[in-house]
């Protein structure tokens, strides 16, 4: 029997493929049926007559029978309640199970699906998805750039593709689907930037209290802000959350972080712990809370917009590295030496591991999550760091 063409359509799509090789074209068919096109698949042919034969011949043996689009779904259809907080089925489960499952890395995975995958992979129907549909989207994000202007890492490309292993093997699991096709993806190899800090002598300058006003423009949150990060290691977010009823004479209490939703939980549920003060961050953060206009217990001590909204993360960062360059640390120079906010935090381990405080006190400390840490650090109290609380003093 001849098929007339009006019975089908033969189409070419062009096909990336991994760096330094041209992409390809394919052939690709849609059957009609009942005056409406069906998805479109592929002939697996290079040439516009080569798919029409393909796709004539397949019809005369009966081996191609229109699927309905709801059985065979395109990728974003797929997955588009995926990584929804609150709508997810994966997410849910793990709240249900009480499975540790943060909300900002939720949000972040949305974000890896919406901004850099769907993009490539969203039209593809999941009958077409292959291996080597992954490893062409991981060769392609290696030449994205991210909203800031920079090429994203292979350390993001191998978060994006971590995250859709997450959604395959859920699927598999569940015998939603026969087979992971991200399983074969191989990892790029991560070449991450080694953090660094300052040097003791620009410390010293940057905490220089008779020069407040000319490093800092006279900003005494901000300037008190960084003293706590430099002599206690806290993370940014630790310090963005932290109330008035959990700063202590001699020490203070970790109960919170702050995330893009909001008050929640530290980095890990291990992080909640017990920080002693050195005498001179002690007495920067208790003249601050003084003078702050907020004075609730639930009040933040480091307030922005409101008595319980932060000062931002970029407000921060912006007034540190002008600070930095009140001290002669230029902007050049410190993208040179990878120096961040986070760099407090690599100051302070280092000082505390070069003086030999124990693993289990600096884990106790910084919140690191391990195993060994939680269940030393428990049994500590705040008596128990005069050793810490000792090289403290010395740092600033």
């Amino acid at each position: 029997m001849r098929h007339d063409p009006k019975d089908f359509q033969v189409f070419p799509r062009t096909i990336a493929r991994s760096r330094g090789r041209k992409p390809i074209t394919k052939f690709y068919y849609r059957l009609w049926k009942d005056d409406l096109r069906t998805s479109a698949r592929s002939t697996h042919q290079e040439t516009k007559s080569a798919a029409k034969r393909w796709v004539r011949k397949q019809l005369e043996a009966g081996t191609l029978t229109p699927r309905e689009d709801s059985q065979d779904p395109t990728f974003k259809e797929y997955t588009a309640c995926w990584w929804k907080w609150g709508e997810c089925e994966y997410v849910l489960g793990r709240l249900e199970r009480k499975k540790k499952l943060g909300r900002t890395y939720v949000d972040i995975c949305r974000g890896y699906l919406v901004q850099h995958v769907w993009p490539v992979l969203g039209d593809l129907r999941m009958s077409e998805v292959t291996p080597q549909h992954f490893e062409r989207l991981a060769m392609q994000l290696r030449k994205k750039r991210s909203r800031r202007g920079a090429v994203l890492s292979a350390i993001t490309v191998n978060q994006v593709l971590a995250s859709l292993n997450v959604i395959f093997s859920w699927q598999v699991k569940h015998k939603k689907l026969a087979s992971n096709p991200v399983e074969p993806f191989e990892p790029l190899a991560e070449t991450p930037r080694e953090r660094s800090f300052l040097s003791p002598a620009e410390v010293r300058k940057l905490f220089n209290a008779r020069r407040i006003g000319t490093v800092w423009g006279g900003d005494r949150r901000h300037y008190a802000l960084n003293l706590l990060a430099a002599s206690t290691g806290m993370r940014l977010g630790e310090i963005q959350a932290l109330q008035n009823q959990f700063v202590f004479r001699g020490y203070l209490q970790v109960e919170h972080g702050w995330t893009r939703f909001g008050l929640g939980d530290p980095k890990t549920r291990r992080s909640k712990r017990v920080i002693p003060l050195p005498s001179k961050t002690q007495a920067r953060l208790r003249e601050l809370m003084e003078i702050s206009p907020y004075q609730d217990p639930e009040d933040l001590v480091f307030w922005g917009s409101g008595p319980r909204t932060p000062v931002p993360q970029t407000t921060v960062l912006e007034q540190l590295y002008r600070a930095f360059g009140k001290i002669g640390v230029t902007e050049k120079n410190r993208t040179q030496r990878n120096v961040s906010f986070h760099s407090w935090r690599h100051f302070f381990n280092t000082f505390l591991r070069a003086a030999h405080i124990p693993d289990s006190k600096l884990q106790a400390i910084t919140g690191h999550s391990t195993v060994e840490m939680t269940e030393r650090y428990t049994h500590f109290q705040p008596e128990d760091f005069k050793d810490v609380l000792a090289i403290q003093e010395q740092i600033v």
